[in-house]
């Protein structure tokens, strides 16, 4: 696997121009991301094949720019940033390409269907542009090969989103866990049981393994997957999975006869090289929705959500409660979001869910990246990370046995599920 990207090629002295591939609703979240970092950003293109997305994404900037001036209006440099964003028309493209080489763009963001990652990553890095990709980072691990392989060869930044990361509970499980405070970590669950209702398949990319690269593990289980994987820290090296798809009729409806249609509902457990284990659990099918990280260690556990950390010793807990309250991490001020984001799939019952991850950090992370040359917290070998195990899962799955990891460049799942599945 080639190594993380490092880049030299820093933009300084003017704000950094950004592009967006891709004028759907996630495109709508990292807007307001940009624009909460608006005197160091510009957006200055953007790209469908939709005009009518391409228009209403224009006018959610000016939108969004009004909204931020009118917070803004006790700060004359913010006010004045806001102003030029509501003043600037992006350049507007219908094909990819043309915004790619656009040179008044420094940065893409890419929001395409998972299937268009790598070729609009890859040629976005060969023009030298810095990227920040939407989750999965690609449809196989040989596409995510080649473009942490690009970002190398063009020093350039490659960052996927996996903005759970950079939540506050995440980030305390993390320092806690690389404390030592809770001993040996043996055990840890990850579940992600959210519901999505019958039209989420209809999207016409959503439902085949071609274009979307896998069912609810991929589409939304990857956001959790990665960020205990990253909590943990440790090497995986082998997955038993199980897939089913019992809820939604489109998967179905779209797999080819007589193979395996994508995922509602996926349940892996996944052992890592100490021979400590983790559970790991998707759905988008699961009514009453909760989301849950778990750490079980030697001296004491802790889990979000809800937030808890205890130990039976009153002494080590004594020390968990004052670790979390003083010696826990902080972000920084400037990534921390101005509004509270919402999820427009939340089902309104009884749920245990966080509040909807931000993409202001994320996108703070990917800016400071570029402005400082170091390497983004979700770079694209750590997209790569739960991607594996994903492949891992389905190949599991479909295979009926465990699944040692790394996969192979040999093993017909190095190349997608699809590939796989043939």
């Amino acid at each position: 696997m080639v190594q993380a990207e490092q880049t030299t090629d820093r933009i300084s002295g003017r704000p950094i121009r950004v592009g967006l591939v891709g004028c759907g609703t996630i495109a709508r979240n990292h807007i307001r991301a940009l624009l909460h970092f608006a005197p160091d950003t510009r957006i200055t293109a953007l790209a469908s094949r939709s005009q009518e997305s391409i228009e209403a994404t224009a006018t959610y900037i000016g939108e969004q720019a009004e909204l931020g001036l009118a917070e803004s209006a006790d700060d004359a440099a913010l006010a004045s940033a806001y102003r030029q964003h509501r003043e600037t028309v992006p350049a507007t493209y219908t094909e990819w390409t043309d915004l790619i080489a656009d040179p008044d763009v420094d940065a893409v963001i890419v929001t395409t269907p998972p299937f268009l990652h790598c070729p609009v990553t890859l040629s976005a890095l060969e023009a030298g542009k810095h990227v920040l990709c939407e989750k999965p980072l690609a449809v196989s691990l040989r596409e995510a090969d080649e473009m942490i392989g690009a970002a190398a060869t063009a020093r350039r930044i490659l960052s996927t989103v996996s903005q759970g990361r950079f939540a506050p509970e995440q980030q305390r499980m993390r320092a806690l866990v690389q404390s030592g405070l809770l001993g040996k970590v043996f055990f840890a669950k990850a579940d992600g049981q959210w519901y999505r209702p019958p039209g989420y398949y209809e999207l016409w990319w959503r439902g085949t393994w071609e274009r979307e690269g896998g069912g609810a593990a991929t589409g939304q289980g990857i956001h959790i997957l990665d960020q205990l994987l990253w909590i943990l820290g440790k090497r995986p090296v082998q997955v038993f999975g199980k897939i089913d798809t019992f809820v939604h009729p489109v998967p179905r409806l779209k797999a080819p006869a007589g193979t395996v249609p994508i995922e509602d509902t996926a349940l892996a457990v996944v052992t890592f090289e100490d021979g400590t284990f983790m559970e790991f659990c998707a759905t988008v099918s699961q009514q009453l929705e909760r989301s849950q990280i778990e750490i079980a260690g030697e001296h004491g556990a802790v889990q979000a959500y809800p937030w808890s950390a205890y130990s039976v010793n009153p002494e080590t807990n004594a020390r968990l409660a004052d670790y979390l309250e003083h010696e826990a991490p902080a972000l920084p001020e400037t990534w921390r979001a101005k509004r509270p984001e919402t999820d427009a799939y939340r089902n309104p019952g009884p749920n245990l869910l966080p509040p909807a991850w931000s993409m202001a950090p994320q996108v703070g992370d990917f800016l400071t990246a570029i402005q400082t040359g170091q390497p983004s917290l979700t770079g694209g070998a750590e997209g790569r990370r739960a991607l594996e195990v994903l492949a891992g899962l389905y190949s599991s799955a479909i295979l009926k046995r465990p699944v040692d990891l790394p996969i192979s460049p040999d093993d017909p799942f190095y190349d997608g599920v699809a590939n796989g599945i043939r």
